[in-house]
């Protein structure tokens, strides 16, 4: 690179270089990260909007079919990784947000693969320890299924086929993405015999349309 800067192939590996480094980007310090921050305004602090807009555009970049498959998988492994927890809203955040693409095909491409990694999701909590409430996360789904795509309700109909498995696996522990979708007032909920949660404040996911 040093004895070379002009080459093409030289310019190509440094954007790469720079390409693989942003999803290990930390989140903002004292900053609120809202995955869904296409659905309310983002408050004075601009840092966590445009962080969540940052990891949503590099999210794009790897599944746009021109990504190199190896990049796109590093890409994609590091974002999740970086994600931990937050991986299922987050993906809500991008099929919600792909809604706003004028170009149809983009829009559905990145909405395939935003369900697919959210049904991926799900799957992989059907065996695991302790269960987990994902309800909050049903409206956002709902949103997709009014996608002139047959491809796209399906992969919709998928998550919620597997929403539905879950919900009869037992009783849970904490209800996923709770403040995050519906905001700090969501507490305020009711429990109900069979262990969900009847929630109280459901305001921001029918800002989604």
């Amino acid at each position: 690179m040093v004895h070379k800067p002009g080459r093409k192939t030289t310019l190509n590996r440094l954007k790469v270089a720079v390409l693989t480094l942003i999803p290990t980007i930390p989140r903002p310090a004292n900053s609120r990260i809202d995955w869904l921050y296409h659905v309310v305004q983002p408050d004075n602090d601009a840092r966590g909007a445009q962080y969540v807009t940052l990891m949503i555009t590099m999210y794009a970049l790897a599944n746009a079919a021109s990504t190199l498959p190896l990049l796109s998988a590093y890409l994609l492994r590091a974002l999740f990784i970086s994600l931990k927890d937050d991986a299922l809203v987050f993906l809500a955040g991008v099929w919600s947000s792909a809604l706003k693409d004028p170009v149809a095909e983009t829009r559905t491409q990145i909405q395939l693969a935003a369900l697919a990694h959210a049904s991926a999701f799900l799957i992989a909590h059907e065996t695991a320890q302790g269960f987990i409430d994902f309800q909050a996360i049903v409206p956002l789904i709902l949103v997709v299924l009014e996608s002139p795509s047959q491809s796209v309700r399906a992969a919709a109909v998928q998550c919620l086929s597997v929403l539905g498995r879950l919900s009869h696996a037992g009783k849970p522990k904490v209800v996923y993405a709770l403040d995050t979708v519906y905001g700090v007032h969501s507490g305020e909920s009711n429990q109900r015999p069979n262990g969900s949660i009847k929630l109280t404040n459901t305001s921001r996911p029918a800002a989604v349309s």
